[in-house]
């Protein structure tokens, strides 16, 4: 199963069949999003609410509810066309079809590569990353800073490589003795899948998940490679399948290197808790694994808004310094400038769609 074959599952797999069983806590959310209030010109004010949060592969929107309650403006993006229909019916509800890992991806793709460029005040991410193989991570994270307002949060609830015994997760009921024993498992687990499906580059801690049935515990907890690899050549002529997907966990040095140096965020909160597999041991129990969240605040100056890059978000005068750099739309240069200092910033893997775009309204690029 390749990156395009899993993302043919993500995209055709029943609604109530996408995995929901990782949150982030929503309170720590509010906490970093106070109350906004309006002032009218007669000076009176009015609750504006707590700004906009964009759920990352929402699924079900299973988060939709509490953050509305809130006083969010909830939005997000989601890879199956049903479970986006499903979650905003009779919703207010910013829901769309796209790929997390290309900005511009989708029906909408192209207005909102242009519209919400740094515009969200925040992205929620839960249990998303296990699905990102081989370098579509870092993809990923390149496109949430574009859409990542600066100065705004971004929050990650996922899990962590499971064959570390992590100090921080252990305690009386969850003891050393228990976390070791896990992480034997899951080395083994990594090292089996390694063997079986290297060739195909999966990348690191990751693994073929077996679809949910009398045999999926048999092919998670296989002890032979050469059974995987059989299982695997054997699941497109099968029914019910064999395996649904692959799936990986997240490397926590890497993860925290790449968006803390390369994109240059603040980790604000780090906390580790447990966390637990669909795959059990027995039948009906769960397996221990690791898991995490996160707290990222990106820098308050802009990366990729021409005429704005460089500005601090919350400057007075900022608006004003933009109109004066952009001048008239009417001018002839206005989307030259536009795209040539676009490009200036923009990752290599998200150019794709403002080339194209910068094509369609005749620019050279």
């Amino acid at each position: 199963m390749s990156s395009t074959e899993l993302l043919d599952f993500l995209k055709d797999v029943a609604p109530e069949n996408i995995p929901s069983l990782v949150s982030f806590p929503i309170e720590k959310i509010i906490e970093r999003n106070p109350v906004r209030w309006f002032t009218n010109m007669r000076g009176e004010r009015s609750w504006d609410g707590r700004g906009l949060i964009w759920d990352m592969g929402f699924g079900s929107a299973k988060s939709y509810s509490a953050l509305y309650r809130a006083g969010f403006t909830v939005g997000g993006y989601e890879i199956n066309q049903s479970a986006v229909e499903a979650a905003t019916k009779g919703r207010d509800f910013f829901g769309r079809q796209a790929d997390l890992r290309l900005v511009g991806s989708g029906d909408y793709g192209v207005g909102d590569a242009m519209t919400w460029l740094e515009r969200v005040d925040n992205l929620l991410y839960q249990a998303i990353f296990p699905s990102m193989l081989g370098e579509d991570w870092r993809n990923a994270l390149d496109a949430m800073d574009m859409f990542l307002l600066p100065g705004g949060h971004v929050f990650i609830a996922d899990f962590l490589r499971a064959d570390i015994v992590y100090p921080e997760l252990v305690s009386g009921e969850l003891s050393n003795e228990v976390w070791e024993q896990s992480a034997k498992r899951w080395r083994q687990r990594y090292q089996l899948n390694q063997e079986a499906f290297g060739d195909l580059k999966i990348g690191e801690n990751a693994f073929a998940v077996g679809a949910m049935g009398l045999h999926k515990m048999g092919y998670d907890w296989a002890q032979k490679s050469e059974i995987l690899r059989a299982a695997l050549e054997l699941n497109d002529t099968l029914q019910p399948k064999v395996f649904e997907r692959f799936a990986r966990h997240i490397d926590r040095r890497d993860f925290v290197k790449y968006v803390t140096e390369d994109l240059g965020y603040v980790m604000e909160e780090e906390v580790l808790v447990p966390r637990y597999s669909r795959s059990g041991l027995a039948e009906g129990s769960w397996n221990i694994v690791p898991g995490v969240e996160w707290i990222f605040r990106k820098p308050s100056k802009y990366r990729y808004r021409p005429w704005q890059q460089g500005d601090d978000v919350d400057d007075p005068e900022g608006f004003d310094k933009m109109k004066k750099r952009r001048g008239s739309p009417e001018r002839g240069d206005h989307w030259d400038d536009y795209f040539m200092t676009l490009f200036n910033t923009i990752p290599v893997s998200q150019r794709a769609v403002y080339e194209e775009i910068a094509k369609k309204i005749g620019v050279h690029v």
